[in-house]
């Protein structure tokens, strides 16, 4: 508003004063409405304050939730519930200001209208902003989710859907669906696959929704009873402080099942009677739709001690399916010459066991001498196995293999060997092992955990003991003082929580000891300093805070692991300096670090003690203060490295890499750390200041060794990489690239790019950068050859993905395409002003058929809402006829006329009708269709497209207004026959479809003959699934509404959703009109306001007019 604007405004406001001040008793009667003429200036003043304060408290709140989700917190539902609230608030707050903004003072009503609206909307952001105030001030945006086993939490890696396995899995689903089943057992010999079908069930079940929690446990042989109960404890998010007795833990577990609805817990690998009550396993005496699925080597363990209500065998494969395992192993060599005849013949001596093909594929799968096959054969044949039940052909085979393994190899597995069964060994310790261990002829002795009372001798004898693993025993297990005197050649020691807080004093007499491993809490740490030939050292103490000084004593150290020392803050001066010899160093985050070099009496160690470490090449550590970094020499030297500096943190970080950098501070082109970035592999700057042009000039060399990069939090940066001066590429081995909250960010290139340049980029994520209007410029394309994923989301301005940098480079009748020939995942979300994704002139489609994306599985479309304008003619096809899962959310665009994806007179999403394929292949291989929050929606598929949906499993479609069915009707009547068959379809979720009257309203028959469940959810108008006939002879369960779905007995051959659906509205409907008409009554009301009701139909039924004429 100009100063003109500003004076007219004013005398506005004198003017209406004056006039009303001599009508103070009309006033007086209008009172509060005329406030809002009066008031009108400092309502739309205070509203854009508190739109401000509103806007940074988002922002504060945005970042807290970003930083909870990377370290795989779940986000609180009133948390997303305040970011949704206030992005609604600040759009309705910028069209009032809007309407403000225009320059005039408006007239009467509109000056009312606008004055209220802005009162109103600023009390609301004043509200929303002290509710975020408030949650910030605590901390509290998420929390650790207990832990979800399913489909997506546990590995399945090397499942193999064979026909034999496919019906076993298909048995148990329809168990786990019968309600009067509440136990189901798996039985078969071990190497048998049935662990692997266990997890597949949990995969396909939780697909289909049959439970609400996953639980997975390993019971193995001797069964860890506290284990097995902490784990499922862990999983459920019971937290469990200090030593508790197994009948307490067994309670608490008992009591928090209890709570639990629709649990599916597996107990794995049962070899004798496991007493659950005893555990803690139980749900209630209802069972609350809790079930249990177990697994053992033998039947009658589950039927007559586990009392499993029905068990399924688990047999062997048959010859087709264990040559088709073999030859998807070995590869193609298998299928030739000579080798297919003893792969044959080797196949045969595995007998169909899973394990014994894949392990002795896996010895043979690089060996192209015949003869080494031929040999193998032999030695199969001739394998005299050590007599172990059900288990000869398993052990010839494992016998087969191991003897291919080189000696080092061997010793390394016989190293493994000594951990209990099912244990999960880090490869650290087996490294901390070997450094003070040659594992040739080396004696070793492991005690894992044993349930029945065991004491230790005084004096262990045993002279040529090297190695002792000693795991987590019973409460109030005790290690005799004395114990360890008898053992002065021992090299390997781990103590696994095995004492009783204090650590035997005859551990002082292990002059030979190199590697020591501890574990626990520990009140004479102190001791550890006179082992003074330590090589290894790693402590996990959890109650320590300060470092014995006596560490420092231990000069002949290479490694020290520290890192799970997880309270640990002080290191006593001069400690680390002492060890010259170290070679590697893993410190936890909570460290402090001395300031003052002047200081006399220092109290913790000061980070340039590692200037005095000529050896170290390995380093994890973080350093809150830049100012005091060690000398850059040291930085020089390292191998591998986890170090953060500033505020920022590696904690919850799953990194995989073995040199990484986070940085969180003002950058110093003096700095030490510089000379990280030339081997750095996974680089993060999280707010990072003092970069503003170009980001790969931190690195003179051009980030060679880079292979992730994540940017995040910055207002400064302008250019990823702005020119490449003298270098031939920059970021070649890059394979990921993140960028958050970069709002300075213009471009992510500035410059002609060599071919070198990100040619192994494999993964791009964009979001929240306000200022970037294109991913790529067209001349960049050829360098992302290797691009796998892209996810764009949440930019303001972006208009395009892929720039055309001149107009020219694509023309309408050009034969030239963008190809993007890997990619795998195309995510697009809330990007309101995407034109497209070319920024062709004058196109306004998200594909215009120059970008092929010839092998895109997945395809996420959301929230775009930018084109509004019919499409100019008939475009070409869009390139993805591999597509396995669609999902489009919200009213954005989804791709133009005659893609494959979707057919409408206009490419904007708010006027689709319904969605077709370009040609009767484009969703061949569609297996997931998701649509959720479209306000326009008609219908989701033709007759014609749903007809291409031959591999579709799932659909799920919610918050729809507009969809009246899934299937549209077309207008016209079937013909005699026609038919419309989801052969493979097991899941249909519908929910939240106000306008939903059928699946499909034609007289067509329509087929399901793969449906297990449906879910129906808040569909008022769904009177009837379909008009034609209907066939499901597999749908057994599913909900409508609250009603459960259950195919009961009598029902036989009937139309059961249908049916189901019919009693629903029967009993819903009956008495509907009366009770509505008996409950809105308003007798004295004379004054009506609706606002934002763009979809009301009707606010009461016309029997009830009559009764407000004249009043109203």
């Amino acid at each position: 508003m100009n100063f003109r604007d500003k004076i007219e405004e004013k005398i506005f406001d004198w003017v209406l004063v004056a006039l009303l001040a001599p009508l103070g008793f009309v006033l007086a009667a209008l009172g509060y409405s005329l406030r809002y003429l009066i008031c009108y200036k400092s309502n739309v003043d205070n509203l854009k304050t508190q739109v401000e304060e509103l806007l940074g408290a988002r922002d504060r709140l945005k970042h807290d939730v970003d930083t909870a989700r990377s370290n795989l917190m779940k986000i609180e539902d009133d948390v997303k519930r305040q970011l949704t609230e206030s992005d609604d608030i600040i759009a309705v707050a910028e069209k009032i200001l809007e309407f403000d903004n225009m320059g005039r003072y408006p007239n009467m009503m509109s000056r009312f209208q606008v004055s209220r609206r802005a009162e109103k909307a600023a009390w609301e952001a004043e509200n929303l902003k002290d509710e975020i105030i408030e949650i910030l001030k605590f901390n509290r945006v998420g929390y650790r989710e207990s832990t979800r086993v399913g489909g997506t939490a546990i590995s399945n890696r090397g499942y193999e859907s064979f026909e034999s396995r496919r019906l076993i899995l298909t048995d148990v689903l329809e168990a786990l669906k019968n309600p009067n089943i509440t136990r189901i057992g798996l039985y078969g010999m071990g190497g048998i696959g049935k662990t692997m079908l266990v997890k597949e069930v949990l995969k396909q079940a939780e697909r289909y929704q049959l439970f609400d929690k996953y639980l997975f446990v390993v019971v193995s042989n001797p069964p860890d009873l506290k284990k097995i109960q902490r784990e499922i404890a862990e999983k459920l998010g019971l937290k469990l402080e200090g030593e508790i007795t197994e009948s307490v833990l067994a309670d608490r577990l008992c009591e928090r099942l209890k709570q639990e609805n629709r649990v599916l817990m597996v107990l794995d690998d049962i070899w004798k009677y496991l007493d659950l009550e005893a555990l803690g396993i139980f749900f209630g005496d209802d069972q609350n739709g809790c079930k249990l699925l177990l697994t053992s080597r033998l039947q009658n363990i589950l039927r007559d001690f586990m009392d499993a209500q029905t068990q399924f065998p688990v047999g062997v494969l048959s010859d087709d399916e264990a040559i088709s395992l073999f030859e998807k192993i070995v590869g193609n060599l298998a299928k030739t010459g000579e080798f297919k005849s003893n792969m044959h013949q080797i196949v045969k001596e595995c007998a169909g066991l899973p394990i014994a093909i894949t392990t002795v594929a896996n010895a043979l799968k690089n060996k192209k001498n015949i003869y080494v096959w031929k040999d193998a054969l032999n030695k199969l044949k001739m394998s005299c196995p050590i007599k172990i039940e059900g288990m000869d052909e398993v052990y010839r085979s494992i016998k087969l293999s191991y003897d291919f393994l080189e000696s080092d190899a061997k010793s390394l597995l016989s190293l493994c060997s000594l951990h209990r069964e099912d244990n999960n060994i880090e490869v650290e310790d087996l490294l901390k092992y070997g450094v003070g261990l040659d594992l040739e002829d080396a004696v070793a002795i492991s005690l894992p955990y044993i349930n029945d009372d065991l004491e230790l001798p005084n004096q262990f004898e045993c002279s040529k003991l090297k190695l002792l693993l000693l795991f987590r025993q019973k409460v109030g297990f005790r290690i005799p003082d004395s114990f360890f005197e008898g053992l002065k050649d021992l090299k390997v020691l781990k103590l696994s929580r095995s004492w009783s807080g204090v650590l035997p004093s005859s551990l002082s007499s292990l002059e030979n000891l190199q590697t020591l491993c501890l574990d626990g809490e520990v009140q004479n740490a102190i001791i550890i300093g006179e082992l003074k030939n330590l090589k290894a050292l790693s402590l996990s103490l959890s109650d320590t805070e300060r470092l014995p000084q006596e560490i420092g004593q231990l000069t002949h150290l290479q490694l020290l692991d520290l890192r799970g020392c997880s309270r640990l803050q002080f290191i006593p001066p001069n400690v680390l300096s002492n060890l010259k010899r170290l070679e590697e160093l893993y410190l936890p985050d909570d460290v402090e670090w001395e300031v003052e070099v002047q200081s006399t009496e220092k109290i913790n160690a000061m980070v340039s003690e590692l200037d005095h470490l000529s050896h170290l090449t390995k380093l994890h550590i973080r350093i809150e203060n830049a100012k005091i970094l060690p000398n850059a020499m040291v930085f020089e030297r390292l191998e591998s490295y986890r170090i953060a500096i500033g505020s920022a943190s590696l904690r919850g970080e799953t990194l995989e890499t073995s040199r990484i950098l986070k940085l969180k501070i003002s950058f110093q082109s003096d700095n030490g750390y510089k000379v990280l970035f030339r081997k750095c592999e996974n680089l993060i700057l999280d707010e990072m200041k003092g970069v503003k042009n170009n980001l790969y000039e931190l690195d003179s060399e051009g980030f060679q060794s880079l292979k992730h990069l994540t940017v995040q939090h910055n207002d400064e940066i302008q250019y990823i990489c702005m020119s490449m001066g003298v270098l031939d590429s920059v970021f070649p081995s890059l394979e990921s690239i993140t960028l958050r909250n970069v709002n300075n960010l213009e471009r992510i290139c500035y410059t002609q790019l060599s071919t070198k340049t990100f040619c192994n980029l494999r993964v791009v994520k964009v979001s929240k950068c306000c200022k970037l209007e294109s991913v790529f410029s067209s001349s960049m394309v050829g360098s992302f050859i290797h691009l796998q994923e892209m996810n764009i989301k949440d930019c303001e301005i972006m208009s395009a993905i892929v720039a055309i940098e001149r107009e020219e480079e694509i023309e309408v009748n050009s034969d030239d395409n963008i190809m993007f020939e890997n990619l795998h995942s195309l995510k697009l979300r809330k990007l309101f002003k995407l034109k497209g994704f070319l920024s062709v002139v004058d196109s306004l489609v998200l594909f215009n058929g120059k970008d092929k994306f010839p092998n895109l599985e997945e395809l996420y479309l959301d929230e775009g809402d930018a084109m509004n304008e019919t499409c100019g003619g008939p475009s070409e096809e869009f390139c993805c006829n591999w597509l396995k899962q669609l999902t489009l959310y919200g009213n954005g665009e989804i791709p133009n006329v005659e893609a494959p994806i979707a057919r409408a007179g206009v490419s904007d999403f708010r006027r689709l009708k319904n969605i077709v394929p370009f040609s009767s292949t484009s969703f061949h291989y569609l297996m997931q269709l998701y649509v959720s929050r479209s306000d326009v929606l008609i219908s989701l598929l033709t007759p014609s497209t749903a007809r291409t949906l031959v591999q579709l499993q799932l659909i799920r479609i919610e918050n729809c207004k507009r969809i009246t069915e899934i299937v549209a009707n077309e207008g016209s009547e079937a013909e005699a026959g026609d038919e419309i068959a989801f052969n493979n379809l097991r899941l249909l979720s519908l929910n939240c479809l106000p306008s939903l009257t059928a699946f499909h309203l034609g007289n067509r028959t329509i087929k399901f003959p793969s449906l297990d469940e449906v879910f129906v959810f808040d569909c008022p108008k769904l009177k009837i699934f379909c008009s034609g006939v209907l066939s499901t002879p597999k749908l057994t369960g599913g909900w409508m509404e609250e009603k459960r779905i259950l195919k009961e007995e009598g029902d036989g051959d009937v139309d059961l959703l249908n049916a189901r659906i019919k009693e629903y509205w029967e009993a819903k409907l009956e008495t509907c009109d009366q009770k509505l008409a008996e409950k809105v009554v308003f007798p004295i009301l004379k004054n009506l306001e609706i606002e934002g009701t763009d979809c009301m139909n009707m606010i009461w039924p016309d029997q009830l007019i009559s009764d407000f004429s004249g009043k109203l």
